[in-house]
């Protein structure tokens, strides 16, 4: 006997199903270079224990879904079912930083403009250079941390792979990241414009992780002499031989400053790494210029030392995306077309559950009536019989097409779609 489902109709149910109201569930909780001063930038962005406890607060708020993306420029706080006022109460809570200063210095998007903003981060039209790509790699870390987190979190894992599909068709075709200045290729030209050329220069980075690891390239392509100093000795050591540069005990630090023309710190610090009582202590007839990447800053010097701190680096990045602004309208235009169409497929998911219930009702009811039919037809030939079927299927799906249509389509409200249960399956409606 033909089932409904044994044919490619227009109802076949979507791969995957969804909680109701998925497009609505998502929101986010951010701070960045343009809400949110350096200093509290610094009290937001987490160690991996702190990125531990900060999940561990959001599930005390009942938040069943999050990824917290920290950067240099930001701190953000995706989440899927639970509300502005529970991620805050997280963060209150693990940073003892006032709930009333949280808000003022923050953005809070949900629903479709919480989509629209991830895309646009993952895209690089939110960063301080435009579309730069560093963002999309520190993106996937954050969501391989956050799934060790929240191994069941269906929907921010449904959102967050769009949206790096998204940033890859917005680069490819937008033209938006030629000739883009990184956070760190931007550090280093601002070292180049106040110190002069760099060839036979003494540069010093400090650490060994991923923004280190962006200075070293864009340093190696200079010809100085350039030394790496890491708390632990053999990261140092194989971000050195890596590009060609000699490393340094961390025992060696202070000299390590004092030998240096343009020293480059990017290393994690929950302190000021190179204070005034440092630099006073160091005997040397050089003042190196210091290039601050970290967040929290990890240099606190007098105002007359040559620093160069990571809101300055964000500033010149901006006046630098001036040059792809041209490119911006294409990128824009064809994140808004995914934008809908990630919307439309949300609506299909969301719609799964009761189109499914919607198919096994009626084909039950067909095969019921089938089953009659023939019974009351003892002489019908094959011919006959596969006729009787065919007619079942076709009656049956002339029926339901509008209305799973209109649920894959149109019907978002709740209530519309009890409506349509209640119409086509009068037999279940109180499911």
């Amino acid at each position: 006997m033909f089932s409904l489902r044994s044919e490619h109709t227009v109802w076949d149910e979507p791969r995957h199903e969804a909680p109701d109201q998925l497009r609505q569930s998502f929101g986010v909780v951010g701070f960045n270079f343009r809400s949110t001063g350096l200093e509290t930038r610094g009290r937001l962005c987490f160690t991996e224990d702190g990125l531990r406890a900060v999940y561990a607060a959001l599930a005390e708020q009942g938040i069943r879904e999050a990824v917290v993306l920290c950067t240099c420029n930001r701190t953000e706080v995706y989440f899927a079912a639970g509300s502005f006022e529970d991620v805050f109460a997280a963060l209150v809570q693990h940073t003892e930083l006032e709930r009333e200063k949280l808000l003022k210095v923050s953005y809070r998007h949900a629903g479709e403009d919480a989509v629209k903003h991830l895309f646009r981060v993952c895209s690089g039209m939110d960063s301080a250079a435009l579309g730069e790509t560093e963002i999309l790699s520190q993106v996937k870390e954050a969501f391989g941390i956050a799934s060790a987190e929240w191994p069941a979190g269906s929907s921010l894992n449904f959102l967050f792979q769009r949206a790096m599909r998204v940033s890859k068709k917005v680069r490819t075709e937008s033209g938006i990241c030629r000739e883009v200045t990184s956070i760190a290729g931007m550090a280093v030209r601002l070292a180049e414009e106040r110190h002069g050329d760099l060839a036979g220069q003494k540069l010093l980075i400090i650490g060994a992780g991923h923004m280190a690891d962006r200075i070293a390239k864009e340093l190696s392509r200079k010809p100085a002499r350039i030394t790496v100093i890491n708390r632990t000795f053999d990261k140092a050591a194989r971000l050195a031989a890596d590009n060609g540069f000699a490393a340094l005990d961390w025992d060696c630090l202070d000299w390590a400053i004092a030998e240096s023309d343009i020293v480059f710190c990017a290393i994690h610090a929950e302190l000021p790494l190179i204070v005034e009582a440092r630099m006073s202590r160091i005997a040397s007839s050089k003042s190196p210029l210091l290039v601050d990447l970290c967040v929290p800053a990890a240099v606190e010097l007098d105002p007359e030392r040559r620093v160069v701190d990571m809101d300055e680096i964000s500033r010149n990045c901006e006046a630098n995306s001036q040059t792809r602004l041209d490119s911006l309208p294409v990128a824009e235009s064809i994140l808004q077309a995914e934008c809908a169409d990630f919307q439309r497929e949300c609506l299909e998911r969301e719609a799964a559950p009761l189109i499914k219930k919607l198919v096994e009702y009626a084909e039950e009811v067909r095969s019921r009536n089938l089953t009659w039919a023939l019974s009351q037809a003892r002489e019908a030939s094959p011919a006959e019989t596969k006729l009787l079927e065919d007619l079942s299927i076709r009656l049956v799906r002339g029926m339901l097409e509008a209305p799973i249509s209109a649920l894959k389509k149109e019907l978002r409200d709740p209530v519309e779609r009890a409506v349509v249960a209640r119409l086509f399956m009068p037999q279940r409606e109180s499911e």
